[in-house]
């Protein structure tokens, strides 16, 4: 008996026009900008290292205010940032710790939390705190003076202290993505009694 041997036929269509093929070319590759690395670093991993550099300049501003002259480092950074905040400047290292702690572990670590707009918030709001104490005859530096002398030209001194210190709300608004009736429900509550 003859038997016959069966042969298979395999087919390959090409892709339609309309469906879009899975691989892509060599030469069609977009090249990665900038150099290798910044490609291997995720978001992630520079918020981690934004919130750690906040944590460790806040604890060194702090270190620096409650130990003056203890060291050379300290001297020079109190050198450094109080001519530019004056009394203010025990305030800075709180800023700094809350800023890097909301990145760290905070609400800033969850994905699209736009952390970046929370370092520009918290930086308005110490800038109009800053300027408003410096309105009110506390020493601002050389920050407040600037910001509270310019304002005061335009709207006299108590208007100068108003609007700085609604650049302050405004930037602790900005900062972590609140309403201004979520900050002034406590006011508003003990007000209603």
């Amino acid at each position: 008996m003859a038997t016959r041997k069966r042969t298979t036929t395999t087919t390959t269509r090409a892709p339609s026009p309309r469906t879009p093929s899975t691989r892509t070319p060599a030469k069609t590759r977009r090249k990665a900008s900038g150099p290798a690395w910044y490609s291997r670093i995720s978001p992630d991993v520079v918020r981690s290292i934004v919130g750690l550099s906040l944590l460790v300049v806040g604890a060194m501003t702090l270190i620096a205010l409650t130990l003056p002259g203890e060291g050379s480092l300290t001297s020079w950074w109190t050198g450094v940032f109080a001519p530019w905040f004056g009394t203010m400047r025990w305030l800075l290292p709180f800023f700094l710790l809350a800023a890097g702690w909301w990145l760290e572990w905070g609400p800033g670590r969850r994905q699209g939390s736009g952390w970046g707009l929370t370092l520009i918030g918290l930086a308005v709001a110490y800038i109009g705190i800053v300027g408003a104490a410096q309105a009110l005859g506390v020493s601002g530096g050389r920050v407040g003076r600037s910001l509270s002398g310019f304002l005061g030209d335009l709207v006299t001194e108590p208007g100068a202290f108003v609007v700085l210190v609604g650049l302050g709300v405004a930037g602790l608004l900005i900062g972590f993505g609140l309403q201004l009736r979520q900050v002034a429900r406590p006011v508003t509550a003990t007000a209603s009694f």
